[in-house]
């Protein structure tokens, strides 16, 4: 089988190709699921009651625009005045239902210290639309219940967020934007997280092995993997969870410790006097075994977690057993061809750290 991958190294490269452009579309499309619900399972208890009490009092979420105007009491009205066009502002919003604010509905005469109502409608809202040191300002924004709005929860949050954000102290609280900030910290965390680990490994597989070529095979193989599991989710209908925020940094662990392996038995049998095929060759029968043996039981460690009640932990086990059978397929496809291509020059000289590295592996 070794020999026929070597034999056969363009095609199965010209097929990485193919494989990676059929999948970079699709695998574009795999979307965070942003849900509290997809947290839970579908039985859950405190789900059922969470869908039962949305379905009698409406799936409308609460966003607390607050900002400080020293005068936003003053009695010539100046202050309410700019809490009424903030307010006309942030209900325009796509995804705000109405907007809620100290103007409603009595306008400049909420301020009239002259009117007992207009003092009693202040104390009554007092703590809701405004503070007691008649400085701080909230306009309350009734978002559209879930996924009938004109945006996204996240666009929606976005955008109040901007316009507040001008406001002197202006902040925005509520449910609606912890869920969505939490998601977006989870996925930029993963991102930098991927990154960080690629960065690392890399810089140490070059400070290793001082070659190039074998900083950028792992790269790809981690890369094809992860587009190639990421498509094959979204073919299956799945989506991105909380949990799997790390899930590029694993699939990064799984493939370039394979094909650390590699590198150190091919400059092994490189230094020895052998030709690059034959010491890929040699290298491929001593671990082609090792390898797809220790992938394999990655992915059905993995699979273990798809018995979970938890359905982002499913996902999670489902989503990993994939990429680390990607994995196998992005070796399979490009370190034949990567490896030996142009790789005819003089045997590489051996570093003091690759004996102590050989040894540990």
């Amino acid at each position: 089988m070794i020999e026929r991958l070597i034999r056969h190294r363009y095609l199965l490269l010209a097929a990485a190709v193919v494989l990676a452009a059929a999948a970079f579309f699709p695998a574009r499309q795999l979307e965070l699921n942003r849900s509290i619900q997809g947290l839970f399972a579908p039985d859950d208890p405190r789900l059922v009651i969470y869908d039962r009490l949305r379905r009698s009092f409406g799936g409308n979420e609460i966003v607390l625009a607050v900002y400080r105007d020293d005068d936003v009491l003053a009695v010539d009205g100046r202050g309410i005045e700019r809490l009424a066009q903030l307010s006309r502002r942030l209900a325009q919003v796509p995804g705000v239902a109405f907007t809620l604010s100290l103007d409603q509905p009595m306008g400049k005469q909420i301020v009239d210290p002259r009117s007992l109502l207009a003092h009693r409608a202040r104390q009554v809202l007092e703590g809701y639309t405004h503070g007691a040191d008649g400085r701080t300002v909230a306009v309350i924004c009734v978002l559209d219940a879930e996924g009938t709005g004109a945006a996204s929860r996240e666009k929606t949050v976005a955008s109040i967020r901007r316009i507040v954000a001008r406001q002197p102290s202006g902040v925005i609280t509520g449910e609606p934007v912890m869920v969505a900030d939490g998601f977006r910290y989870i996925e930029r965390d993963g991102r930098r997280l991927a990154w960080a680990t690629a960065t690392l490994m890399s810089a140490v597989i070059f400070f290793s092995f001082r070659s190039l070529r074998w900083v950028i095979i792992p790269l790809a193989v981690v890369q094809l993997a992860t587009l190639l599991a990421r498509a094959a989710l979204v073919l299956l209908g799945r989506e991105l969870t909380m949990v799997s925020s790390m899930f590029t940094a694993t699939v990064t662990v799984i493939g370039i410790a394979s094909v650390v392996h590699i590198i150190v038995r091919w400059r092994e049998h490189r230094m020895a006097g052998a030709a690059p095929a034959e010491a890929l060759r040699r290298a491929g029968r001593q671990l082609a075994a090792p390898i797809a043996w220790s992938v394999l039981t990655d992915a059905a460690a993995f699979c273990a977690l798809m018995l979970s009640p938890v359905g982002p932990v499913r996902d999670f086990g489902l989503m990993m057993a994939l990429g680390a059978l990607m994995v196998l397929v992005a070796i399979v496809l490009l370190v034949p061809g990567l490896a030996l291509a142009g790789s005819g020059g003089r045997p590489p000289r051996p570093l003091r750290c690759e004996t102590y590295l050989a040894a540990g592996l």
